[in-house]
């Protein structure tokens, strides 16, 4: 039989905040990569992805992107 102390119920209550606040976080920044056109600026890192510069997202490998944005017209 488990007996619930104080100790318990205030671990719970922080491992709970924790999660919420960590998928808060990471929501956020979904729905601001979801809602981002990705027009504009893009970084290349050091395994040659494309990054845009306003939401971080990576958009593949940077030849493809490049190659895409030539065909519809914008680079």
């Amino acid at each position: 039989m488990f007996i619930w102390t104080i100790g318990d119920a205030i671990s719970l209550f922080v491992f709970l905040a924790i999660a919420v606040l960590l998928l808060l976080a990471i929501s956020i920044d979904k729905i601001k990569q979801w809602r981002c056109k990705h027009f504009g600026f893009v970084r290349e890192n050091h395994s040659c992805d494309a990054i845009c510069c306003k939401c971080n997202k990576n958009l593949g490998f940077i030849g493809t992107w490049r190659e895409m944005e030539k065909q519809r017209g914008v680079l």
